[in-house]
Parts: C-alpha cells; structure tokens; sequence
C-alpha cells in the first residue's frame, strides 16, 4: 500500500499536479558592462547576471576604416545591403568621439515635424537616433546621427540615406521595394558598424 501511495504522489509531482509554491527572488539591481558596451542585470532565481549577448560577427568581405590620428578603427560594408535605398555622399559613415554621458530628449509622438529624436535600445545598447528627413524629386533624404557610450566615451556616428518612394514604380519592383523597406534592419546595421569600433 506504501509504494502504491508514494506511486500515486510521484506521478502527480511528475505530471505538475501538485504545485509547490516558492518565494519570488528580489536581485539587486547593480548591472555588469559586457566586452560590447553593453549592460546586463542579475535575474533570478540565482541572482546571477544574464549572459552578455554574443558579438555578432563582422563579415569578411567589410572594409576597414582608420582615423586620420590613428585613434579608433571601425569596420563597414562597402555598400549597402539594398537595392531602393543609397548611402548620398559620405560614406562610409562619419564618426566622431565626444566626452560626457550620453542625453537624449526624445521628440514626443504627437508632434508632426521632419525632425524626430528617439531613445531605442538595439541588441542591449542604449542609443539617441536624431533623424531629419526631406523629400526631393521623388526620393526621401535623411540625416542620421546615431550617439551611445562605448567604454565610456560618447560616441556619434552619422550619415545620409536615399530612400526612393516605393510608388514611383509598377510591381513587381513596387513590391519588391516595399518589402525591403519593411525588412531593411538599419538599426542593426548601425549596431554592427558600432560594436566593431576599437580604440587605439
């Protein structure tokens, strides 16, 4: 009879039909700074920090470029994975190195102006996106400033793309436009260009 007892209230464990209650964990609330810049909290139910998120890698065929004072080097595509949309002028993209913490005021939603600021956070990396945008001869340019901190410096990198307006084409190239504006992950990109910036 025992061992049919202690049967009968294994398989009830086994099958989760007795539910044994436990205490939600409270984790401190300090942050580790991964290889990459970015920060990561301790989670439950050990406390111990989150895994820092794995450096994507750089492709091989990325060229390399070197500031003129030999001070930092980052990697970037020649071109960009696109067929609609255009690096205009420079490129690849212009970074400069500043002092102080990162601001950001983000531009609030209801507002309807060509200049947009936005806080996002791309792959555990804080980031202040300016964005200003103007239509021409069928074709939209915007200005893209993008600022985060890297091993606590207070870094900017900025460029200009041409997006040509998807309705100036019949399908299936409307289409075909349309989706890799859906698809297109620029902030990602950006992320990259960023996550192989070294200082010299």
């Amino acid at each position: 009879m025992k061992k049919l007892l202690f049967l009968f209230l294994f398989f009830l464990v086994l099958t989760g039909c007795v539910n044994i209650q436990t205490k939600p964990v409270a984790c401190t609330e300090e942050a580790k700074i991964c290889p990459d810049g970015s920060a990561v909290v301790r989670v439950g139910p050990n406390c111990e920090f989150e895994p820092c998120p794995l450096a994507k890698a750089v492709p091989a065929d990325w060229l390399t470029f070197t500031a003129e004072d030999s001070s930092f080097t980052f990697q970037y595509p020649e071109a960009l994975p696109t067929i609609y949309t255009h690096a205009q002028d420079a490129w690849p993209p212009v970074v400069t190195l500043g002092a102080g913490a990162l601001v950001c005021n983000p531009t609030p939603m209801e507002y309807s102006i060509s200049e947009r600021v936005t806080q996002k956070i791309i792959n555990n990396r804080n980031y202040c996106l300016k964005a200003l945008s103007e239509g021409a001869a069928g074709s939209t340019y915007t200005d893209y400033k993008y600022s985060t901190e890297i091993e606590g410096k207070l870094v900017e990198l900025a460029f200009t793309l041409r997006a040509v307006q998807c309705y100036n084409y019949d399908d299936p190239k409307q289409s075909e436009c349309i989706k890799e504006r859906e698809t297109f992950d620029l902030d990602a990109l950006v992320d990259q260009i960023l996550s192989s910036l070294k200082f010299n």
